[in-house]
């Protein structure tokens, strides 16, 4: 197996400029089955990932509640590399610049169907390290780089608007970040409430829910009243407006 011969000086530490994040470490288990049952069941971890890289070869990582780092529990005989798993903005460059260090990778980029683009090498004790890209978006693709989107409803008051949407999402804002301002954040997305007294009553606004009904039945009892229609692609979809006119659309799809 390749080897890393370099020395660990300040000129030569990449931590800081190639790698981003740890991901995940892995675990080696005979059975993948009863080591999910016990790092969930047991430890009360939350299963991230269980499915075939290719046949025979099944990746499970399971997660702590609230941690960003996973454990990969993974067999021997799947013949997937086994170490600690980290991120990098780009793979191909990250692994130009560890061969212009003295990394020796096991082979070049690798890029497979479902996978983000990939690469290992060993450290000087024999321990593989595998480097991920965090995204597989081709830079020249002309796609803008979002990298969130965030919805905002316009109103006309501000104290008015709150003690709404406080009573709707059944939690004071997460945060005012300038005066007439405030957000939620609700799921991967955020909520803003803007004073616009020019642009009240103008917006819309779709919540997305894994159960309606069973929210519908939380935000009646708040005080909200929602009529629930069944529907085919969107299941389920209800409506409210606020005191300004704008329009939330809550459905379960």
């Amino acid at each position: 197996m390749a080897r890393v011969d370099i020395s660990m000086s300040e000129e030569t530490d990449l931590s800081s400029r190639v790698v981003t994040a740890l991901y995940s470490a892995t675990v080696v288990v005979s059975d993948q089955d009863r080591a999910v049952a016990f790092y969930r069941d047991v430890l009360g971890c939350e299963v991230r990932a269980d499915f075939e890289a290719w046949p025979g070869a099944r990746v499970v990582e399971v997660i702590p509640p609230g941690s960003a780092v996973a454990i990969a529990l993974l067999t021997t005989d799947s013949e997937l590399p086994l170490g600690v798993r980290w991120r990098t903005a780009d793979a191909d460059a990250a692994h130009r610049s560890f061969v212009a260090h003295g990394v020796r990778p096991h082979t070049d980029v690798v890029r497979l169907d479902g996978s983000p683009p990939m690469f290992t090498f060993d450290d000087p004790d024999g321990n593989t390290v595998i480097v991920m890209q965090d995204q597989d978006v081709p830079a020249d693709d002309g796609r803008l780089p979002v990298i969130a989107v965030l919805a905002a409803l316009p109103v006309s008051d501000a104290d008015t608007a709150r003690v709404f949407y406080e009573q709707l999402l059944g939690a004071p804002p997460d945060d005012a970040p300038m005066p007439g301002l405030t957000q939620w954040r609700l799921g991967d997305g955020v909520l803003q409430v803007v004073v616009d007294a020019d642009r009240a009553g103008g917006g819309l606004a779709t919540l997305v829910f894994d159960d309606l009904a069973a929210a519908a039945e939380g935000l009646r009892a708040r005080g909200v009243g929602l009529d629930v229609a069944e529907g085919e692609v969107v299941t389920s979809v209800a409506r409210v407006v606020d005191p300004d006119g704008n329009v939330i659309t809550l459905v379960q799809t």
